[in-house]
């Protein structure tokens, strides 16, 4: 029953703007205008000083978007981490570590060197990508200004990255970078819960340069001046473009669940293959879509709610399922494997699909704003 209402619901959010007023979206549109009245009470108390901002000893980096689910803001905090540590900065990244054991507690997901928390206590974001960055210490926690003074206190970072923070308020940053998907960047225009939106479209003015992700086609040679809805003050925002590159790996047959660290990059060369594809992620369409643009032929999907944890039965479901359509290889997201068990045994190929971030030719343009950003501004005092 509660699915068949999750299920509704979720259709409402993501369906068109125009509903009849006596209907679940017209009571959800009523939700939703509150919701986004008081997201915009609070963004202004913040702006006017009412509701005060702590600062931490270091530079500041937010990644983040107005929608809820998936616009790249981890493939864009690994990638900005990645691009820090390469210019010299100590980088740290801290999340909120959402629907991890240590969301509420914090702690320390990986000192740069090596793991210290699994999934289950860290969140599938953060332990994603405490499993990609080396050298760069991940940390989590609901209260990101703990989080961060842990950072400072175990780290010394000259940079924190914010890992979906744009509507975290109560941590002051250096630089605000908002991420909109460009083939749905507001969703259906309504508020949670009629609609995605985490907040009114003009929340954008907080930012200090927009990135479009999944952008279709072949990225602009020099990144535009925004367009009128991009606006901090008088200023049109900067608007950068970006695409969203598949990175493929595959486990071969009888290994399991622990070996996925050490599994090799899928061969450019092999032949196309016919997969059965699983995943619960905010866009499973997406996930098909990556595997189709790679070559491979979908035999079947099996997907789940985002942040599902599977359980050895459903794995096992899964295999049959592959089977009986005669898919050669099972099909999963980077983020999905670190919801599996570390035991499971893969009867057939497993590929595992991450997704990295590029810029295109204006990665040099975007450097240079985020340097001259950071050049700038100067670090807070801790309160």
């Amino acid at each position: 029953m509660r699915s068949r209402i999750r299920t509704r619901i979720e259709s409402v959010m993501t369906g068109p703007a125009a509903a009849p007023a006596i209907s679940l979206a017209g009571f959800l549109s009523v939700l939703g205008t509150v919701y986004g009245g008081m997201t915009k009470l609070r963004a202004g108390a913040y702006g006017r000083g009412y509701l005060s901002v702590r600062r931490l000893p270091c530079r500041v980096v937010s990644v983040g978007n107005l929608v809820l689910g998936g616009a790249g803001k981890t493939p864009m905090t690994i990638y900005l981490a990645q691009q820090l540590q390469s210019m010299g900065f100590r980088t740290a990244v801290v999340s909120r570590g959402y629907g991890g054991r240590a969301e509420r507690t914090g702690g320390i997901v990986s000192n740069g060197d090596r793991l210290l928390m699994g999934s289950a206590d860290a969140g599938d974001e953060p332990y994603m990508m405490a499993r990609i960055l080396r050298g760069v210490p991940v940390l989590v926690g609901r209260d990101r200004y703990l989080a961060g003074k842990a950072a400072v206190g175990a780290f010394s970072p000259e940079v924190i990255i914010l890992d979906d923070a744009f509507q975290h308020l109560r941590l002051y940053r250096d630089i605000d970078l908002l991420l909109l998907d460009a083939s749905n960047p507001f969703g259906n225009g309504h508020h949670f819960p009629r609609g995605m939106l985490r907040e009114p479209i003009s929340g954008l003015s907080r930012a200090d340069a927009v990135v479009m992700t999944r952008w279709p086609g072949d990225i602009p040679p020099v990144p535009s001046t925004g367009v009128p809805a991009c606006r901090k003050g008088s200023q049109r925002l900067p608007l950068f473009h970006t695409a969203h590159v598949p990175h493929i790996r595959r486990m071969d047959p009888g290994r399991t669940s622990r070996d996925i660290p050490t599994i090799q990059d899928a061969a450019a060369d092999a032949s196309p293959a016919v997969v059965f594809a699983f995943s619960a992620i905010a866009r499973n369409s997406d996930f098909v879509n990556s595997l189709n643009s790679a070559g491979y032929t979908v035999m079947g999907t099996r997907f789940f709610p985002d942040h599902h944890r599977y359980s050895e039965g459903e794995i096992r479901g899964i295999i049959e399922a592959a089977k009986g359509v005669n898919a050669g290889m099972l099909a999963t997201t980077e983020k999905d494997i670190a919801r599996i068990g570390a035991g499971i045994r893969w009867p057939i190929p497993l590929i595992v699909v991450g997704v990295t971030i590029s810029f295109g030719c204006q990665a040099e343009a975007f450097h240079r704003f985020i340097l001259d950003k950071l050049g700038s501004s100067s670090p807070g005092e801790v309160t």
